[in-house]
């Protein structure tokens, strides 16, 4: 149950997830004939809690996600680089921030079993472990550490976090529904086209409107009419649209005058309107199709609303639980140098 409750923190917090590192290798070309090499400029990055973090320390965490979460670009050097590059600061800050709950865990008394370990080793690198490790270059008491820290990070959280967080009250979820109702009311959509006629002589245009609505009454093909008015007077300009679709947000409040008066199959008509470039025009417009979309009902969304909650929650939670943590244990932030290039490519 634990487990599965945890994956509601994963794009919040991030520690053992692949969720925040959405690295993109697209800065160098990735071929099958790479041939440089990744320098790692080794130094300690920062201290907390008599640990001292050095950029290997850094490296050797990132490659576990790398190659957990990227393994068809496992044997792409660049690819690794510029995981590095995008990562490190992120990760750094992360196994700090898991440090501190290290400290939590053992104030409390939380702990993971050799059994946990076992099974978390396996389920990650399969039944060769110690050659998966080789590759990593990582011993086996070493991933034995990190995975047993994780695991007690996690139930920390679970503890210190989900316990809190994972009560939403059913009133919560409705009126939340109410306020997404009220931010997405029902929406109009309308199908419509639209003939304009244009003439130097407004007189001139607005008789082809009138001549346009009588034969319209005569069950005449608005779209024949147009070209055969255009084709009578070479000097008007008569347009016929294609199919316009738009809805409350899209529509211009001089077609939405109209068009919200109108049935489908239903003509308005002849309207003098002022165009773009302040000429007067002549419209008729026909409405073609009309809808109307409703919110989803509460049954649909209850679900979806709920683990939106739940992530707020979370993040609030987790936000106060890590300043009480820092507090606690006089951690202070260090930021890393700006100037640092902690690798290169060559």
């Amino acid at each position: 149950m634990m487990k599965s409750l945890f994956y509601f923190l994963l794009p919040i917090f991030g520690l053992f997830s692949s969720t925040c590192y959405t690295t993109e290798f697209s800065e160098y070309p990735i071929t099958s004939e790479e041939t440089g090499q990744i320098t790692i400029h080794n130094r300690i990055l920062t201290k907390f809690n008599n640990k001292t973090y050095s950029v290997l320390d850094v490296v050797k965490k990132m490659d576990m996600i790398f190659d957990s979460y990227y393994p068809q670009f496992a044997h792409s050097k660049l690819a690794r680089y510029q995981f590095y590059n995008a990562q490190w600061k992120d990760t750094l800050q992360k196994m700090l921030d898991q440090e501190l709950i290290l400290l939590d865990a053992e104030r409390i008394g939380v702990k993971a079993t050799d059994a946990e370990v076992r099974e978390e080793l396996l389920r990650k690198y399969g039944p060769n472990v110690i050659t998966s490790l080789d590759r990593l270059k990582l011993s086996y008491e070493e991933a034995r550490k990190m995975i047993s820290e994780d695991l007690i990070a996690e139930k920390t959280l679970y503890f210190k976090v989900y316990s809190e967080a994972l009560r939403v009250r059913p009133n919560d979820i409705k009126e939340k529904y109410i306020a997404y109702c009220k931010k997405n009311p029902a929406l109009q959509k309308w199908c419509y086209q639209v003939l304009t006629i244009r003439s130097e002589d407004e007189n001139v245009s607005e008789g082809l409107a009138k001549l346009a609505f009588d034969l319209l009454k005569e069950k005449r093909d608005l779209s024949d009419i147009s070209k055969n008015l255009q084709s009578e007077n070479p000097n008007t300009t008569v347009l016929f649209t294609p199919e316009i679709i738009s809805d409350n947000a899209s529509i211009s409040q001089a077609h939405k005058m109209v068009i919200e008066t109108l049935n489908p199959g239903d003509f308005s008509a002849p309207i003098s309107q002022v165009n773009k470039d302040q000429s007067i025009v002549h419209r008729i417009f026909y409405l073609k199709e009309k809808d109307v979309i409703h919110p989803p009902e509460f049954p649909k969304l209850a679900e979806k609303i709920k683990d939106g909650l739940i992530q707020e929650s979370i993040a609030l939670h987790l936000l106060n639980y890590m300043k009480k943590l820092k507090a606690r244990y006089g951690f202070s932030e260090q930021d890393v140098s700006s100037d640092f290039k902690p690798f290169s490519y060559q």
